[in-house]
């Protein structure tokens, strides 16, 4: 009965509650942010991801553009098959 009383108790318990459903709020929250989205996004983004590098780089990659594109990115880009450098 006396820790029914105490004000550590009572503060404990709103602490944990809150907490708890601080939690379940991030969570349903990230959910809903990234589960529910990821198929429509992934679909869509990998054809636009293509795309860009295609037109960047040319159909058949030229290393001239390669070279262009990696300083300007600050990346290094290698070209793998019978045509590389």
């Amino acid at each position: 009965m006396r820790w029914r009383k105490s004000l550590f108790t009572k503060t404990y318990v709103t602490i944990v509650i809150l907490a708890l459903i601080s939690a379940l709020a991030v969570g349903l929250f990230v959910f809903g942010q990234y589960r529910l989205r990821f198929k429509s996004n992934s679909v869509s983004a990998l054809p636009q991801f293509y795309k860009r590098n295609s037109m960047d780089l040319g159909i058949s990659p030229d290393p001239e553009k390669g070279r262009i594109l990696a300083e300007r990115l600050g990346v290094d880009i290698f070209y793998f098959g019978k045509s590389s450098h």
